[in-house]
């Protein structure tokens, strides 16, 4: 890759004297920031900026997309570190042309990346007009080994990033406010876990605190599998769990062997957390949800996984959540809550408790977001959960309601 294609030589000076080197994107970044003050102090809205330019700083005024990349395997796979290098330089909402920008995609290289991009925090699909069409319907071909279509595949991985929005949203202002990454290494989580966390970082994500992403993102032809590096604890798959079949305790930090399939990839909740998701996924009708804005109009589910490992106190876990309108400028116009679960060790343990130890709120629910539509516990049959239990709402004011 020339970096002094179709641009200014970066060993040319500029009128002030300054190197291209130094300064180079440093324009484009200028656009974003005056964009930035429109929208704030024109508007009084919050702004979502895009840009193809960045340079150091350009996070605290707007987001960025990788610009024109090519439709090959080799660029998908590289999308995943290039988002990562982003988070790392501030700039969390990020990502690549889904299917590729220039040259001509195929139907199982833009089924892969749907699976790959639908996970990226800045998820667009964006084509070339000298290239072939790549609207997600257009692949409505079986893949070979199934019944199912390249369709239902892209389908499924774009209502499975619909239904943790409130968790992206919630880790990202969390980053925001406090520092660090969204879309990270596993070593950013598990600095001394041993050489091979370093080994095929296109592979494994970690998004936010919580939740491990497995991408098979250089899935190549002939492959019959891969491994993707799960680090010690206990994991569950978030979607698609039957009982404790989806759950994995790795007793090691080391690799498992996923499916063979292009279009596999594992979203796991980490022990110990507790996280919001929706039902995005329309077979709800009454939580039917095709935009983020439809989404503000549905209740969340709260999503616990206990963690025991420590056997001598209850199993825990916490989680944040963050909710607002999306568009005050206001940074005090929110609802933020901690949240705690603990449960006696142990098989069948009498009392459950999910409580709320700190909130900053205004007052009032913002949106539906404010409200929780159902519990579910991970892994529940491990620990003799599944049996009926009484629920005991306790009120601030100190009421106890019998639900």
């Amino acid at each position: 890759m020339n970096l002094e294609d179709r641009t200014i030589p970066l060993d040319s000076y500029n009128d002030d004297g300054t190197l291209q080197l130094d300064t180079h994107n440093l324009y484009g970044a200028m656009q974003t920031m005056a964009t930035h003050d429109y929208f704030k102090y024109i508007l009084k809205k919050r702004p979502m900026i895009i840009g193809r330019s960045a340079f150091a700083g350009s996070g605290k005024f707007g987001s960025r997309w990788h610009g024109d990349n090519y439709s090959t395997s080799q660029y998908m796979a590289m999308s995943v570190v290039g988002v990562m290098a982003d988070n790392i330089a501030g700039i969390p909402l990020s990502g690549a042309d889904i299917c590729g920008f220039n040259g001509d995609t195929t139907t199982e290289l833009c089924g892969r990346w749907y699976t790959v991009g639908a996970f990226y925090p800045f998820s667009r699909n964006h084509n070339s007009f000298d290239a072939v069409s790549q609207e997600p319907y257009l692949f409505d071909e079986a893949y070979d080994k199934f019944s199912v279509t390249w369709l239902d595949i892209i389908r499924n991985a774009m209502q499975q990033k619909m239904s943790m929005i409130k968790y992206y949203y919630s880790e990202m202002s969390h980053v925001q406010r406090f520092g660090g990454a969204f879309f990270k290494p596993l070593f950013f989580d598990y600095p001394n876990d041993g050489a091979d966390i370093y080994s095929h970082q296109n592979r494994n994500i970690m998004l936010g605190s919580h939740i491990k992403l497995g991408l098979l993102s250089d899935f190549g032809k002939g492959t019959t599998n891969y491994n993707l590096y799960t680090p010690k604890g206990l994991w569950c798959d978030i979607f698609g769990r039957k009982g404790t079949k989806m759950c994995i305790q790795q007793k090691e930090s080391g690799t498992f062997i996923d499916s063979q399939y292009p279009f596999d990839y594992r979203i796991q909740l980490k022990e110990g957390s507790i996280i919001p998701i929706q039902n995005s996924d329309n077979r709800n009708q009454r939580f039917k949800a095709l935009t983020t804005r439809d989404l503000q109009n549905n209740p969340i589910e709260v999503h616990i996984l206990p963690n025991c490992t420590d056997t001598t106190t209850d199993c825990i876990a916490t989680g944040i959540y963050h909710n607002d309108d999306g568009e005050t400028l206001n940074t005090t116009a929110y609802n933020r809550y901690q949240w705690m679960y603990t449960q006696p060790q142990g098989i069948n343990p009498a009392t459950l408790t999910f409580s709320i130890p700190n909130k900053q709120t205004v007052g009032e629910h913002i949106n539906a977001n404010d409200w929780f539509y159902a519990v579910q516990i991970y892994n529940a049959a491990a620990w003799g959960l599944n049996t009926a239990y009484s629920v005991a709402l306790h009120t601030e004011d100190g009421s106890i309601i019998n639900m």
